[in-house]
């Protein structure tokens, strides 16, 4: 617990049920938040006389909360605590900046010796309480301790400034909820000022970590930009990037590759995009099925300079069936016995053919090899035992 200047943290009340004051007396059990505001007011202008009994009692009728609702939701606030106890007074209290400007309540209750203590709420919450009695009245510091260590299974500690922790989350900043709680007590009168200046440390808190965090953002951002500085110049540096520069793509970065590919594939240079094959470049699958379906021997080729020729196209029909293609079987049963041979010629693997169709709808073993054979190519490669086609790792998963 932190101590402030100017506070009496010694002072102790003789008795929580003494009347210092007649505002004191007053309002000693009156629940509503606005209700009290307005024999204050009264008070202060000496016309109490126009505050009916009703409003100055301790509760009013369920009309009256209704009425005061209607008027403005706020105005609710503390009329839905319960009812107190005999010989139970209020010794603080919470007041929140909710829609319904919800109280919570510390009271007192003299009993069998002892003074019993409780924290209730408009919403029948349950709160622990250390300690739970004494034998004489807190002092100021007793109190804050006391009030501190309440707990909810739902709320953090410390208890003052649990409310808006619970709301920071909703806020960009700690001083958006700067004045969401406030505690006062008529017993204690430096009690609200103790509790201000927390908050007010709250909110420093609050913008110093927000500080501390934007420092380390920029410095994480400028160590990024220097490793991508340092990354970009390795780059520049490669022999095909260089090669490129001098062809006139001058890519600007990995990042700019793509561009620098639509431009070569759309010129069909297939020396630029050999080079940018070497830097990494994979075009996506679905590239190769606009040059098969239009039969394009260029662009087949251009293509095969930066995707694979080996790749299968996996998909479930709506029968579930799992089917799979790759550009050469694409080809071949597309009839394109000119795009067959560019893609065995680019590294296309007549086994992944077999691998890919054999076990799904579609061509089979036998429709392969016949394909292969009219167009001019050699048939399925088998096994010279098993007289099956080879079946390696990755063509089994694709057939699995």
């Amino acid at each position: 617990m932190k101590n402030y200047d100017d506070i009496n943290y010694e002072f102790r009340p003789v008795s929580y049920w003494n009347n210092r004051t007649v505002q004191q007396a007053i309002l000693r059990e009156v629940k509503g938040t606005h209700r009290r505001e307005l024999i204050t007011k009264a008070l202060a202008e000496g016309e109490l006389g126009r505050v009916s009994d009703e409003l100055q009692s301790a509760e009013v009728s369920d009309d009256i909360r209704a009425q005061l609702g209607r008027i403005y939701p706020n105005f609710m606030g503390g009329e839905y605590l319960p009812s107190y106890e005999r010989d139970e007074t209020e010794i603080a209290r919470f007041e929140l900046q909710s829609t319904t400007a919800d109280v919570i309540s510390i009271r007192a209750r003299f009993w069998q010796g002892l003074i019993h203590y409780r924290v209730v709420d408009e919403y029948k919450e349950h709160f622990s309480v250390k300690p739970a009695t004494s034998r004489r009245p807190f002092t100021l510091q007793q109190l804050v301790k006391f009030i501190d260590a309440v707990s909810h299974p739902n709320l953090t500690h410390p208890f003052s400034l649990a409310y808006n922790e619970y709301n920071a989350e909703y806020y960009d900043s700690r001083e958006s909820l700067r004045h969401f709680t406030s505690i006062s007590s008529d017993i204690y009168p430096q009690l609200c000022n103790h509790f201000e200046r927390v908050f007010e440390d709250w909110v420093l808190e609050g913008k110093e970590e927000e500080n501390r965090l934007a420092e380390e953002e920029a410095e994480e951002a400028a160590k990024k930009l220097r490793l991508q500085e340092k990354s970009y110049q390795r780059w520049k540096r490669k022999p095909a990037v260089q090669k490129l520069n001098s062809m006139g793509y001058e890519p600007n970065g990995p990042e700019d590759l793509s561009r620098c590919v639509v431009d070569a594939y759309s010129r069909l240079d297939l020396k630029a995009l050999r080079l940018m094959g070497t830097l990494g470049f994979q075009a996506p699958d679905d590239w190769w099925y606009k040059p098969i379906q239009n039969q394009d021997a260029a662009s087949l080729k251009a293509l095969s300079c930066i995707a694979d020729p080996n790749t299968y196209f996996r998909k479930h029909t709506w029968t579930t069936v799992y089917t799979a293609d790759t550009p050469l079987t694409l080809a071949l049963k597309a009839g394109w016995k000119e795009g067959a041979r560019i893609l065995i010629q680019c590294g296309a693997s007549t086994s992944c053919v077999i691998q890919s169709c054999a076990p799904h709808r579609g061509p089979t073993y036998h429709d392969i090899d016949a394909m292969l054979k009219s167009a001019g190519l050699d048939g399925v490669e088998v096994d010279a035992k098993t007289k099956e086609p080879p079946r390696d790792s990755e063509s089994t998963s694709a057939s699995s």
